[in-house]
């Protein structure tokens, strides 16, 4: 087990950010952000009148266990666009304006509140190594002693980046700040962060062997731990986001089948299913509301859900839609969630017959 090193990052005291600002005065418009006391008493009327409009961002890659669609709190959403690695790009979309990222085999997962995105970079002839954007400048993130490669799949809003690089052949985890990186350790066979908190909080997923994934922390400042073993939640096959409140959104073995959850100060909430046994968190806002897929037949088939308390249980946001867009695009995964509710997801589109990437915002006060 190796110590985690990810120390510059405590100097590190950004101010709160415009967007930060702008979160806040939307929230108080609408009745104040909902801690998650008051979100578990949310009525069913509450729930029928929740609705969202969709943004069309094109098309994208859309293999979700490869990628991610990153977003901000104001609404800032960065992906990637291309079906094989000599085809993709990075996009940014934002105020409704499209720009391209980089030329052919560049791809980015994640973007924080100021608009930096983090993703990877590889050819043919070079080996993948992470890397930023910001404000049309890409930037190496370079990678660990001894590794040739690197990835990043995550950003806090101090600066932080998050990914993995590859020692002899295994998957460390790694942070990369301020031209540095830093080693934050390896379990089994490798180790995949997947998120970061802006207090510095690492989560991810860890290789047992070739048929058997876990979760894992890295607290601020400590070293790298089976999350099952630090917390005492058992069957925890991934663990995905961590939210600035330290609510942790993962995915384990429960009762009633393999589920998502959200762990927070030894409290676990099991966020159901859709009728099938089967769904998977996938990111949770600093408001309590998290983003999961769930099965919606035994054969395979997903939806892209939202979760915003015990009460209403997993929604399935194809019935959250307008009707005229559900006529034609089915959200069969979801993928983020920032602090005012917006939601990126990918659907299938039949009228074109291909996979996009949609932005999903409510409508009103929810």
């Amino acid at each position: 087990m190796t110590r985690s090193v990810l120390r510059p990052y405590w100097v590190a005291r950004w101010p709160v950010s415009l967007a930060g600002a702008l979160v806040a005065l939307q929230l108080a418009a609408c009745g104040g952000a909902q801690p998650d006391e008051q979100l578990a008493v949310a009525s069913a009327a509450h729930r029928a009148g929740l609705r969202f409009s969709v943004q069309d961002l094109g098309q994208a890659y859309a293999n979700p266990y490869d990628a991610s669609l990153g977003i901000n709190d104001r609404g800032m959403v960065v992906g990637t666009r291309g079906l094989t690695p000599d085809q993709r790009t990075g996009f940014v979309f934002e105020h409704g304006k499209f720009t391209e990222v980089g030329s052919p085999e560049l791809e980015l997962r994640a973007v924080n509140a100021r608009g930096l995105a983090v993703g990877g970079m590889y050819s043919p002839t070079q080996p993948a190594r992470a890397i930023s954007y910001y404000k049309g400048v890409i930037t190496d993130l370079g990678t660990l002693e001894g590794a040739d490669t690197s990835w990043s799949w995550g950003v806090n809003d101090r600066g932080v980046a998050i990914g993995d690089a590859f020692v002899a052949g295994v998957s460390h985890a790694a942070a990369f700040y301020g031209g540095k990186v830093f080693d934050l350790g390896v379990l089994g066979l490798g180790s995949y962060p997947n998120g970061i908190n802006d207090h510095g909080d690492v989560v991810g997923s860890w290789q047992v062997d070739a048929n058997t994934w876990r979760g894992f922390i890295v607290p601020r400042g400590g070293s790298i731990q089976d999350f099952e073993e630090a917390t005492g939640v058992p069957g925890v096959g991934s663990v995905d986001k961590i939210s600035n409140g330290g609510t942790v959104c993962g995915s384990a073995e429960m009762p009633n089948g393999y589920h998502g959850f959200l762990w927070r100060k030894g409290t676990v909430t099991d966020l159901g299913d859709l009728g099938y046994g089967w769904s998977i968190c996938m990111d949770v806002s600093d408001s309590g509301m998290a983003v999961a897929t769930a099965a919606v037949d035994p054969y395979g088939d997903t939806a892209a859900c939202l979760w915003r308390s015990a009460k209403e249980g997993m929604i399935d946001l194809n019935t959250l839609i307008p009707a005229e867009v559900a006529a034609h695009v089915y959200l069969w995964w979801s993928s983020g969630i920032n602090s005012v509710g917006q939601i990126t997801a990918w659907g299938w589109d039949f009228a074109e017959g291909t996979n996009k990437a949609y932005l999903l915002s409510p409508v009103g006060c929810w």
